[in-house]
């Protein structure tokens, strides 16, 4: 692109590929394409519906800004950010076109791990690390999400949500992920050495400190 003189548009975008879906998702039921992303919009109110049913918070209690690519954003407590995980992962109460759907998803996450963040980013390291053990999907701002899959200690999955309180998305995102799957023993202890204790190198690339993780997990934070 540099060579050819060519500069970004909002296609390069990294949000380009919902804003895709959604414009499909419209042309499907016959809604307007020109203001599928207006927070009014048949889309976006489909989609909290949704995001409504997963989190298991009314609509009418979620707040609803306006993201950096120009989609809503619905804003939800981090506990119900893991138990929209768990019902991904179970979707049982659902109807069963949603049902396949979630399969669908979750099948596709574990299948193609790059697809989701890209070869060298946290949602494929840790998914490829996993062989299949959960899902794994970061949000902005030191949002990240886990789905652990139904298994004799969790039968109906296990949801895990964090933000960084800073928003900090590369240096203690990864190593609060890595040391909390490890004390869940879904990873294990040498999983991952590179991503947690988190190196900090100098210009010369020499090691000149770490970031480590202080997180110690109780018994109690670790229900479906």
């Amino acid at each position: 692109m540099i060579a050819a003189g060519e500069k970004p548009t909002q296609l390069h975008n990294n949000c380009s590929g919902k804003h895709t879906a959604m414009l499909a998702f419209a042309k499907h039921i016959g809604a307007d394409i020109t203001s599928y992303d207006a927070p009014d919009s048949r889309i976006q109110q489909r989609i909290l519906r949704c995001v409504s049913d997963f989190a298991e918070i009314p609509a009418g209690e979620i707040a609803i800004g306006i993201d950096g690519c120009a989609a809503p954003n619905f804003a939800l407590p981090v506990a119900a950010m893991a138990k929209s995980f768990v019902n991904l992962l179970s979707p049982a109460k659902f109807p069963e076109p949603t049902q396949r759907a979630c399969s669908r998803i979750v099948s596709a996450m574990l299948k193609y791990p790059e697809l989701i963040g890209g070869s060298t980013r946290l949602d494929t390291m840790l998914m490829r690390s996993a062989s299949g053990k959960f899902i794994s999907k970061v949000g902005a701002d030191g949002v990240w999400l886990c789905g652990v899959l139904p298994c004799e200690k969790w039968p109906t999955g296990l949801g895990i949500a964090l933000k960084i309180e800073d928003g900090d998305d590369y240096l203690s995102r990864p190593v609060v992920t890595v040391e909390v799957l490890r004390q869940l023993r879904i990873l294990e202890s040498n999983d991952l050495p590179e991503l947690s204790p988190m190196p900090i190198k100098n210009r010369r690339g020499n090691v000149v400190g770490r970031i480590e993780s202080v997180v110690k997990l109780s018994d109690t934070h670790a229900h479906s």
